[in-house]
Parts: structure tokens; C-alpha cells; sequence
């Protein structure tokens, strides 16, 4: 099968939409314009000096990667190709294979067929149950999940087939089709890159150098670029077949089985193919070899090939106008410019499409003819001849005409002495509807100019250089697997990536509508990009200005990234611009010693790496050498200053010596050199004497630079450093971007302080990586913080210093014993002091939430101790544990079902706690039963007057509870107290000596109040009490009354104790008191009634209700 073939296995009709990532259709079906670029018009004047005018929109335009110009009304070139005469070979596009997304599936599609048809399998779209199953979908689909071995042992095929649209029971079918057709094919393509990686650049022959000859530059298609295959002549086979014999099992018999391959004549039976084949095949057969070869010559072949037919200028417009109308079914002025751009991209999305264009790219002028007037010596076969007319001589002189841009003066360019097609000379484009030129950079990374001679419109799509290495990275990220094929890509012209693609993933894309007359600038390393809305022709040129210079020593280094061979040497180009600066203008001459400073540092670098001592020096001539003999076997740089040669003539830069040669050790090179160290330095001298002030002026620019940290220049000086290269004109150079640069980020980094610090800036929030950041940007800055601003790192230390300790709060455990308050404490400290630094501080937040949970344990931990000491810690005799001491207020039901609540929450998050909130839990849980038990206990009408003892038996069951205040068991709590002090005041009374009657009438009062001491003994015993007090102060009280008996004193102390009348209350009769006084005054003998004398007077017994004395012995 031909890799071209347009048989396309498994597209079905009608389903290409949905063979592109949907996150992308989008963009094809309803594709949006870019913004505009912006369009310059330059004034007669301006228009004068094109490197001038380039120069002086750059600081704007660069930034958008392409501009047009409109020249003023008077630039009206004439078009100089005589259109008959003018004969060229088109290529040909199809639209669906430009676009880098499609590509994939496309090479997919074209492989896989070729891989098994060419064995002799019929490959027919797979089906499940009438379901077509996409077997390219299948391959990427298995691969972003795992693997087919990984989604067989893990049992995963259902998520496969569920992206395929498949049902559950559909999907383990997947796997015999994966590994049946696609397994096969894939282990395939691993080989072809396994071989890839294996020979490197060892490929390469040997081949001697060639002195005295240049080599002779071949146009290299730029825009267009493609693959022709050429054709390969089959081996020629052996008409005996004696001697062929199966190289699987090396027998010759079973010959109606015996294949031969179509390519090398190898010999297979049919059973020992893998997987076997069940008949001879009847198209042509290859061995697996072959069939390796041929589908490695798929992926690397792909692009664009030469029509079949030639055109000139009249029988292409006929075409292409004639193919526009029957495109588009109308009239070509009634097609509008939407309705192109918009089918367009969805014709390039389009699988089934099989619309081909023809473009007539890359046309050389020097061979061709240009469009722009030549003078003789120089006119081509298509290009008319008006050698007498002086506006023909005005425009072929003119600097803007393209076959002069090149050499101006002021290009750079015109120090090359050959004539590089496209650089040097210009390319010519026809171009019709849907022609396309894909992403790319110019050679070298230099300007390009485009000019539109007539036609319809080309429009442009551009990316700033700046933004260059992002574009490479995105498109890398977008279509990877071509890029592993061809690290190169961007640089084949083959790739088209949709910009609103482009623009999704970060890309500033423009564009740039180019009418006739006008001209397209693109600027270094800006990609771009585009297509023709109809017939038009164009003609492209590069140009360099000096600030060039430095822009292609960079492309040099990205160029040998990724292997790609360079147009030119650009140190030999630096070297032949020395010889001739005396010529040259102020800003080359800058830019010149520029490059020869960087020149003799890389030399003096890599030479050192190989001393004299241990290589042979030899100097070389390399620019009598091909260039393509010239190169770096490994990144394929055109070796100029110096090189390595190993004994078998290979040829390496000093960079790449470890991939010279793999039979040769370090010391068999030769170290070929065309300058001395000593010579180019005398060379970068030269060209410094004629630029002084500029370079003391680096000079000066270096030292600020290379500072130490106690000597850093201040900002200002480094403003007034730059300002006195304004002042001197001096050229743009690396140093002035660099302090520019510097410049640029002190004062961005200056005012982030300034607004950081600023207490008029609190209300802005910034973070601490922002902070951080910022701290790194000001030590790397070469100037110090002025003296306004130098509090940031008073600032900054106190954050460190508070993110510290917020830190070792993360690691603060959570237990009983932990000293909660002090961490609660801390807790409090840190939120409060995060308010000062007014930034976002996540652990803010986790240190809220650690306050939380630590007050949570706090309390949890409290009520615990308590609970549990209520069992072990007593009062005095009674049941008043040491906790109730220190927790004056107990806890509440409400307070427990809250606390439990909130801890439930905080489990979420801290499982840790789950624990304590289950005891908190059983705690209430308790609360609960002994609160039942308690009311039972108060309603029991046998509970009541048990006494204090009982009562402080009946508390005991109750003392784990004393932490909690219920009703119940609060109303219970009371009565145990009031029994406890009902008793314990009796019991002090008793032991006092002027108890009183209103004493036991208030201890009765308190008993009768009280549910356990009402009608207790100790209540029964009070009542007594009372009642015999109560009836001797009757009989008392009849003593002394009006109708008074005989009773004498001893038969009215009738009591059963001394404690019963030892006190009389005061409510008897007045005269009691009278009578006492008088008693106490008086002697034994002159109140006990014997009326007898005694000798012991000291011996007698005192009335307890008179005071009366009597012998106490008759």
C-alpha cells in the first residue's frame, strides 16, 4: 500500500466530528478571529531608510510578533514578471493534513493499515455487537489509562469502553480486539524507535575532508517544506528457488505456502508468519523487516509533494479561479472573507476530506523572476525587460524592493558573499484559496519582509518572539508523539495549530489581514503563520538589522537542541563583518564587538577543556570546506572557529566531544582551530578602538553588575547609568536589557514593599509565598532597599519568626495532662498577631480551628476530672469531692449536649477526639439515669425521714453525678445538703451549753422542711425535746403565779434530765428575774430553806431557774 494512499480504514462518513478532541471541535466549527496587529504608515521620509523605520516601530510592533505597513500612495512598483513566461511546478495541500492535531490520527490511520495489509491481512473496522469500534481511540485511550496489562490485572476494561461508548457487558470484548490488532502494530513502532535511539548519529559515514571547495547551496523550501521518496528499486529476484528456504523454520519444502517478500526476497511460509496467515495473499507481500522500514518511511516522510503538472501565471490564475468558483458554487466577488475563514478551519478539521489546493511556494526569483523591476545582468527568463524607463530603474534600485532589502547597508546580511534562496534572494508565492503556510520561525531567527503584488488577500496569524519557548512547549504539549518523531517539527513548515488553540493555552496570537501593495514585517523568533483567501502573488525576503546578531547566536544554540542543520556559520559571518568595519555605521560596529566578546569567551571555555598538552592544534580553513562536511556529527552546527576530528575524519564541536566517535578515546583528537585565542582577541580590540565610550560604558555597566553585597550600586545610579547611554546613543545591548531589566524589577518590587508595608494598604491581601518570593527577589536584586523601605526585613523577620511558632503548634499534641491554657493562650497570640502583618496566612485558619478543638478538650477534660474524681475525693466525713471545690458553677444539660454537639463536629476533621467525645457522651448518659433514679427516689414516700444517714447512703450512688446540674438530681443534691445541715446544727447544739428553746423550736421548723429529717429519730428526738422543755416551763411558770400551790422547787424539776431545764426561755414572768438578781446576791444560808448553818458553804447546789443556793447535803 502506498503511504499516500487516501484509503483511510475505519473514517466512517458522517462521524468526523467526533474523532477530534471535543474540547477542541469548537474552535473548527466556529472559529473567532485573533486581534488585529496593528497596520503602520510611514511617511515619504520615513519611508526612505527601511532598517531605520524597522528600528523605530520595533519598541511597539515586536511585541505582536507581525505588522503590515502601508507605503505612502506613492510607492506604485511596478510588476515586472512577464506572466506567460513565468512557468512554475505548485505543490500540493491537503487541507486535512496540515492541522498537527489531525495529523495524529492521520499517520495512526496510515501505519496501522500499511503494517497489516502489507502482511496480507484484510484490516476491516473491528466491530462490537454492529458497533464500529475506533481503533485509534482504543490505542490512546488504553494508553492514558494504564496500559492493556494494567487495565487486564486491575479489571478496568469497562472504563475503556465506556470513552468508547460501549456498554458493561460489551466492554471485556476490547481486549481480544487490542491485542489482536492494535498490540501488534504498537510493538512495531517501539522497535522502529528502539532502532531510532540506538544508532543516534552513528549512521553518519566517515568521509575525508575536502579543502578548496565551497559548497554549493541548494534552495531549501522554507514555507512548503516537504518529503519527496524517492524511488526505490526492488531487488532483483532469483528465478531458482532451490535455495530459498523460510527463514522462520529454514525449511524450502511446502513451496504453495512459501512467500517472498516484494522488497528483499526474504522467504516465509504462511503458518510461520505471526500471526499465521490462512492463504497466500493475493496483493503484494513483505517480511516484517521490510514492513518495519515501510511504516518508519510513513512518519517520516509526511508532507507535501510537487503537483504533476506546470503552470504559468495565466493557466494557474484559470485554475485556481475556476477551482474557487465551483468550490463555493457563486460568483468569486460574492464569496466574502468570512465565509473563506470559516471553511477553512472546518475544512482542515474535516477527516473525509479530500480537498487538495495547489501552491506555488518557494518559487527562487533569481531563477523564476522577481516581481519587483531588476536591472540587467539580473533579469530571469519570466521577468520583463524595461531597461530604458526610469521609473523601472527607480524601483529596481529602491531599498524597499526586496532583492535590495538584504544588502542595505544596515542589514547584517550583506556581509554573507552567497546567495542564500530566501535570505539572500527572494521567494516568489502564487498562491490560491486555502493555500497554506504553517507555523514557523524564519532561518536563523531574522526579519522577514512580504510583499503582495496583486490578488486577493494572504491573512496572517502571529506570536510574539518573546513568547517563542512558550509556543514550542505548547504545541509540544498538544501533539507529543510527533514531536517524538521529530524533534524538529516547528521547523518542517509541515504543522498547523489552530490559534484559538494557541490562545486557550496561554499564546498571544494576532493577525494581519495583507491587501496588494501592502507589506507583512515579522520579527525574530515570532512565529507565524496563515492562508490565502484567492489567487494572489507575493513575494518574501529576510532582512537583519545589527540587533540581529545577538537574536542568531541564540538561534544557534536552539537550532543544535534539536539537530537542525544551520543556513550558514554565524561566527564565520561575525568574522567577516571585522574585515570590513570601516564601513560599517556605529550600531554594527557595537553590535560586532558585542559578538566578538562572546566569541572569545566560548573559545577560551572550550579550548581549555583541551590543553596542548594532550591534543594536537591544527589550524583549519573551514571555510574552503562544503558546509555540509563542516558539521557537528551530534547537533549538526556548522563548525567554524574550531572543531574536534577524531582518526576516522569525523568532525564534532567542541560541546559534543563525548558523541565524536564511540572507537576513538580522548586523546586521538585533533583540535582544529581557524583563529587563535590571541587572534580573536586582537580582532574584538580592533573593533573596540572604534567604539570607545561604548565600551567603557559596558565597562562600567559590568562593574554595577558585578558588585558585592556590601557595595551594591542604589537605583539611581543604575538610572543614571542608563540614561547617560540615551544621552550618548548608544545601541540596545545585552547589558542595557539587563539593567533595563533591573530597573523594571526594583521598581516593581520596590512599590510591592511600599504597598506591603504601607498601613494605607491593609485592605489588600497578599500571601506568604507572595512575601517569600518577594524576599528572594530582593536579595537577588544588585540594588539594596532605600532607606524608606528597609522595615521589610524588620517585617519579615517577625513573620518568620510568628510562621515558626505557628509551626510548632501544629505539632502540639492532644491528651489528658496537657496544659490546655497555655496552649489556648498561644493560640489566642498567634491570631491576634497575624492581624498585624495583613497578609493571607492559611495556618490562620488552622490554628482557628486548633483554638477550637484545644477549648473543646479543655472543657471536655474538665467535666472528665471531675466526673472521675467525684469517686475518690471527700469532704469532712461527707461525699463533697475536691472538684466541687474548684468548679464552683456545675455543668448543666445544655452545656453537655452543646459540648457534645460541637465535639461531634470537630470529629470530622479530628478524628482524635472521637474518644473523649464518647466519655463526654456516657457521662451525660449517666446524668441521665441518675436523674431518673433521683426522681424515683424523691417520689418513694418510704425515702422520706430516713435521717442523714441513710440520705448520705442514698447520695453515694449518686456522687458520680455532682458535676451535673438536672432537676432532679439538683432537688436531691438539696435535700442530702439540708438533711447534712439540719443535723450537724443539732449535733452543735447539744454540745453548747445555752441552747435555747427557740433553738429546738427552729431545729424542728428545719426538720419538717426536710424530706429526709421530717419525723426522723433525730426529728422525734428535737420534738421531745421541745414538748418536756415546753411543759416545765408550765410548771414553772404556776410557781410564780398569782394562785400560786406548794409546790417546792424540787417537786416542779420533776424533769427526766439535767439538759431539759437547764434553760428557761425569757418568756416567764418578770419576777423570775427579779428573784434571781436578788438570789445571786445572797449566801447558802440565807436561801436553802433548812435555815440551818453549815461550815462548807462552798458545797451546795444552784436553782437553775432562781439562782437560789442550797446545801448539798442536809
Amino acid at each position: 500500500m502506498s503511504p499516500r494512499s487516501p484509503h483511510l480504514y475505519y473514517i466512517l462518513p458522517g462521524c468526523w466530528e467526533l474523532k477530534m478532541n471535543n474540547k477542541y471541535m469548537r474552535y473548527y466549527k466556529n472559529f473567532k478571529p485573533p486581534p488585529f496587529a496593528p497596520t503602520y504608515r510611514p511617511t515619504e521620509e520615513e519611508f526612505d531608510d527601511p532598517i531605520e523605520y524597522v528600528k523605530k516601530i520595533k519598541p511597539e510592533a515586536e511585541k505582536y510578533g507581525v505588522v503590515k505597513i502601508k507605503p505612502p500612495k506613492s510607492f506604485q512598483p511596478p510588476f515586472a514578471i512577464r506572466s506567460e513566461n513565468f512557468t512554475f511546478t505548485p505543490r500540493v495541500q491537503r487541507l486535512n493534513e496540515i492541522d498537527g492535531l489531525i495529523r495524529l490520527r492521520l499517520l495512526f490511520e496510515m501505519e496501522i493499515t500499511a503494517f497489516w495489509e502489507l502482511q496480507g491481512f484484510d484490516l476491516k473496522p473491528p466491530t462490537i455487537d454492529n458497533k464500529y469500534i475506533d481503533l485509534y481511540k482504543l490505542s490512546r485511550s488504553v494508553v492514558e489509562k494504564g496500559g492493556g496489562e494494567y487495565l487486564t490485572q486491575q479489571k478496568k476494561w469497562y472504563q475503556v469502553g465506556k470513552q468508547l461508548g460501549l456498554t458493561s457487558h460489551q466492554c471485556p470484548r476490547l481486549h481480544d480486539i487490542y491485542y489482536k490488532w492494535v498490540v501488534p502494530f504498537e510493538k512495531c513502532l517501539k522497535e522502529i524507535e528502539e532502532e531510532r535511539e540506538l544508532n543516534g548519529g552513528s549512521e553518519t559515514e566517515c568521509i575525508q575532508n575536502v579543502d578548496g571547495r565551497r559548497r554549493i547551496v541548494e534552495p531549501k523550501s522554507r514555507m512548503m517544506a516537504g518529503y519527496r521518496n524517492p524511488p526505490k528499486g526492488k531487488k532483483t529476484k532469483d528465478d531458482s528457488v532451490d535455495d530459498v528456504v523460510c527463514k522462520h523454520c529454514k525449511k524450502g519444502d511446502d513451496e504453495d505456502r512459501l512467500l517472498l517478500c516484494e522488497e528483499c526476497n526474504a522467504a516465509q511460509h504462511t503458518y510461520c508468519c505471526n500471526p499465521p496467515l490462512t492463504d497466500v495473499p493475493e496483493t503484494e507481500w513483505r517480511c516484517y523487516q521490510c514492513i518495519k522500514a515501510r511504516v518508519k518511511s510513513i512518519g517520516e516522510n509526511f508532507g507535501f509533494h510537487d503537483a504533476q503538472q506546470e503552470y504559468n501565471l495565466v493557466t494557474f490564475a484559470e485554475f485556481a479561479n475556476s477551482w474557487k468558483r465551483d468550490y463555493f458554487q457563486k460568483k468569486i466577488l460574492e464569496t466574502t472573507p468570512e465565509e473563506v475563514e470559516r471553511e477553512f478551519w472546518r475544512k482542515v478539521a474535516d477527516l473525509n476530506c479530500d480537498t487538495s489546493v495547489k501552491y506555488g511556494a518557494d518559487l527562487l526569483a533569481s531563477k523564476v523572476g522577481s516581481g519587483f523591476p531588476i536591472l540587467s545582468g539580473s533579469q530571469k527568463a519570466g521577468q520583463k525587460r524595461r531597461k530604458s524607463d526610469a521609473n523601472w530603474k527607480k524601483y529596481a534600485e529602491h531599498p524597499w524592493n526586496l532583492n535590495n532589502m538584504p544588502i542595505l547597508k544596515g542589514s547584517v546580511l550583506s556581509h554573507i558573499d552567497s546567495g542564500i534562496s530566501g535570505m539572500m534572494v527572494p521567494w516568489v508565492y502564487i498562491g490560491m484559496c486555502f493555500t497554506t503556510f504553517c507555523w514557523h520561525t524564519e532561518d536563523h531567527w531574522t526579519y522577514s519582509i512580504n510583499y503582495m503584488h496583486w490578488g486577493e488577500r494572504k491573512i496572517w496569524y502571529g506570536v510574539s518572539g518573546a513568547e517563542g519557548e512558550k509556543f514550542d512547549e505548547v504545541v509540544n504539549n498538544l501533539v507529543p508523539d510527533l514531536f517524538q518523531k521529530h524533534p524538529d517539527l516547528l521547523h518542517h513548515l509541515t504543522t498547523m495549530i489552530n490559534p484559538m488553540i494557541l490562545i486557550e493555552n496561554g499564546i498571544h496570537v494576532y493577525t494581519v489581514h495583507q491587501e496588494p501593495g501592502e507589506f507583512v514585517i515579522t520579527f525574530p523568533r515570532a512565529y507565524h503563520a496563515g492562508y490565502n483567501e484567492g489567487l494572489n502573488c507575493a513575494e518574501a525576503v529576510n532582512f537583519a538589522p545589527p540587533d540581529w546578531l545577538r537574536l542568531g547566536r541564540l538561534c544557534i544554540a536552539d537550532y543544535a537542541k534539536v539537530h537542525r542543520k544551520c543556513v550558514f556559520s554565524h561566527d564565520e559571518l561575525v568574522v567577516r563583518m571585522v574585515e570590513k568595519v570601516g564601513n560599517m555605521d556605529f550600531f554594527m560596529k557595537c553590535a560586532l564587538y558585542d559578538e566578538l566578546e562572546k566569541i572569545v569567551s566560548k573559545e577560551s571555555k572550550w579550548l581549555a577543556r583541551f590543553p596542548k598538552s594532550k591534543h594536537r592544534y591544527e589550524r583549519t580553513k573551514f571555510e574552503r570546506i562544503y558546509d555540509d562536511q563542516r558539521e557537528c556529527i551530534f547537533c549538526k552546527t556548522t563548525l567554524y572557529l574550531s572543531a574536534l576530528e577524531c582518526k576516522h575524519a569525523r568532525l564534532s564541536c567542541l560541546r559534543h566531544s563525548d558523541h565524536l566517535c564511540e572507537k576513538c578515546v580522548g586523546e586521538d583528537y585533533y583540535v582544529k582551530y581557524r583563529y587563535t585565542i590571541d587572534e580573536l582577541t586582537d580582532m574584538r580590540k580592533d573593533v573596540a578602538s572604534t567604539v570607545e565610550h561604548y565600551v567603557k560604558w559596558k565597562e562600567k555597566a559590568t562593574a554595577f553588575l558585578h558588585c558585592s553585597d556590601t557595595l551594591k550600586p542604589s537605583l539611581e545610579d543604575i538610572c543614571e547609568l542608563v540614561n547617560l547611554s540615551t544621552v550618548q546613543r548608544l545601541p540596545s545591548c545585552d547589558l542595557m536589557e539587563k539593567l533595563n531589566c533591573i530597573i523594571k524589577d526594583c521598581k516593581s518590587v520596590f512599590d510591592m514593599v511600599e504597598n506591603l508595608l504601607s498601613p494605607l494598604n491593609r485592605n489588600k491581601t497578599y500571601d506568604f509565598d507572595c512575601v517569600m518570593k518577594l524576599k528572594e527577589k530582593i536579595d537577588k536584586l544588585p540594588c539594596p532597599l532605600p532607606n524608606n523601605l528597609s522595615g521589610f526585613h524588620q517585617f519579615f523577620g517577625r513573620l518568620v519568626e510568628w510562621k515558626n511558632r505557628a509551626k510548632n503548634m501544629d505539632i502540639v499534641s492532644c491528651g489528658e495532662g496537657i496544659d490546655y491554657e497555655s496552649i489556648i493562650s498561644e493560640l489566642k497570640r498567634l491570631i491576634a498577631e497575624a492581624d498585624f502583618f495583613h497578609i493571607v496566612l492559611p495556618e490562620v485558619e488552622r490554628l482557628k480551628q486548633k483554638l477550637v478543638v484545644h477549648s473543646w478538650l479543655r472543657d471536655a477534660y474538665k467535666l472528665l476530672r471531675w466526673r472521675y474524681s467525684c469517686n475518690r475525693k471527700k469532704l469532712d466525713g461527707g461525699y463533697f469531692p475536691k472538684a466541687a471545690l474548684e468548679e464552683p458553677q456545675k455543668w448543666r444539660l445544655k452545656e453537655v449536649e452543646k459540648l457534645i454537639d460541637d465535639g461531634t463536629r470537630l470529629m470530622e476533621t479530628n478524628g482524635e477526639i472521637q474518644d473523649v467525645v464518647d466519655e463526654v457522651h456516657s457521662c451525660m448518659k449517666l446524668g441521665w439515669n441518675k436523674e431518673f433514679s433521683a426522681e424515683k427516689i424523691l417520689l418513694n414516700e418510704r425515702n422520706e425521714g430516713v435521717g442523714v444517714e441513710r440520705a448520705n447512703e442514698i447520695w453515694g450512688d449518686f456522687e458520680v453525678c455532682d458535676w451535673l446540674s438536672m432537676e432532679k438530681l439538683d432537688e436531691l443534691r438539696n435535700e442530702i445538703v439540708k438533711a447534712r445541715n439540719i443535723q450537724k446544727l443539732y449535733i452543735e447544739g447539744k454540745g453548747r451549753s445555752d441552747i435555747t428553746f427557740s433553738d429546738l423550736e427552729t431545729y424542728d421548723g428545719l426538720c419538717s422542711q426536710s424530706f429526709f429529717m421530717n419525723h426522723s429519730r433525730t426529728h422525734l428526738e428535737i420534738i421531745e425535746a421541745r414538748s418536756a422543755l415546753q411543759d416545765f416551763m408550765k410548771d414553772i411558770e404556776s410557781l410564780f403565779s398569782d394562785t400560786s400551790t406548794n409546790y417546792t422547787l424540787y417537786e416542779a424539776s420533776s424533769f427526766n434530765s439535767y439538759f431539759e431545764i437547764y434553760h428557761i426561755d425569757g418568756s416567764l414572768c418578770p419576777s423570775i428575774f427579779a428573784l434571781r438578781e436578788l438570789n445571786m446576791k445572797r449566801n447558802t444560808q440565807e436561801t436553802c430553806g433548812c435555815a440551818e448553818s453549815h461550815p462548807n458553804e462552798e458545797v451546795s447546789l444552784i436553782c437553775c431557774l432562781c439562782r437560789g443556793k442550797t446545801h448539798g447535803s442536809p
